[in-house]
């Protein structure tokens, strides 16, 4: 048998510490709440994708619209006019400039008429006299200067320009391109160029009565 009072101081005791249990289970369950729960005035910090800045999300103004000329503005360059260069072939034409250094002549081609096909022309123009003097007629309507390279291999030749030297208006006489320039009134006879390749490689005068 235990003693007296030893029951009663046993109890006490158990009694005692089932309270520092529970006052411990309390207190840690408190403790693990204030430990999950966010500090008063924190926020919290949550992952969600970057936003867009404004210039990725909007449609950049069209280049086009910001930079097109109205219809009154003037061009910045002009295009120029271009001569279209001779095709292969023969022409008759009146040569108005020699550019010898360069190798240049500047022509107006012309149709060149003799015999009959002279006599229908000349109607065909209305000339006061049909069939025209000395049997040739030539027709000039474009007036249009076409400035061609001459070949460094070209013939050239005059016959009725080179009368004075020749002593004869009918014989032809070959000269060089500068001389070719050198003529009074070049302009005023009728030569034959033969055109190969947008070049010149034969130049001839057309005797004329």
């Amino acid at each position: 048998m235990s003693e007296p009072g030893t029951g009663g101081r046993w109890r006490a005791t158990v009694l005692a510490s089932s309270a520092i249990l529970l006052a411990g289970c309390g207190t840690s369950q408190v403790d693990s709440a204030k430990s999950a729960a966010p500090p008063s005035g924190t926020s919290t910090s949550v992952t969600s994708p970057p936003a867009q800045s404004p210039s990725a999300s909007t449609s950049k103004p069209s280049s086009a619209a910001s930079t097109s000329s109205s219809p009154s503005e003037t061009p910045a360059s002009t295009p120029r006019a271009t001569v279209p260069i001779l095709a292969d072939g023969r022409y008759a034409a009146r040569v108005t400039a020699v550019n010898s250094r360069r190798r240049l002549v500047t022509v107006d081609v012309v149709q060149f008429f003799m015999g009959k096909a002279a006599a229908t022309a000349a109607a065909e123009d209305h000339a006061p006299e049909v069939p025209p003097p000395n049997d040739y007629w030539i027709r000039n309507k474009s007036h249009l200067l076409r400035t061609l390279r001459v070949a460094p291999t070209a013939p050239i030749t005059v016959n009725t320009m080179g009368a004075t030297i020749t002593g004869s208006a009918t014989q032809d006489y070959r000269v060089t391109l500068t001389r070719l320039g050198q003529f009074r009134h070049l302009d005023s006879g009728i030569f034959w160029l033969t055109v190969r390749h947008g070049v010149v490689t034969r130049i001839a005068e057309q005797y004329r009565p």
